[in-house]
């Protein structure tokens, strides 16, 4: 009898192990999260701004590194181009 009880016991156990584990997975993240407050439309607006202000350096900044490492990366893609058709040509010609 008392091994007959610890089989149903162990039935239980999965299922209801499984229904935790998932319960657990979903519901505790959801609460460790803060509502955040609702910006106003003037903090809206000053945000919007230096987001505008930064992206335009940040813009600037890129296309000048762009103009600086546009020749060496022109050559190196050249170069490559050149090996591959190169490797090309000796495998059509050893065959």
């Amino acid at each position: 009898m008392f091994a007959n009880s610890i089989t149903q016991n162990s039935k239980l156990t999965g299922p209801f192990l499984f229904f935790l584990f998932w319960t657990i997975c979903f519901l505790l993240p959801m609460s460790c999260v803060e509502e955040s407050e609702r910006l106003t439309r003037a903090e809206r607006k000053i945000v919007d701004s230096l987001v505008l202000k930064k992206t335009k350096i940040l813009r600037t900044e890129g296309d000048s590194l762009c103009e600086l490492n546009f020749e060496a990366s022109v050559t190196q893609v050249v170069d490559s181009i050149l090996t591959e058709r190169l490797e090309e040509i000796k495998k059509i010609l050893s065959q």
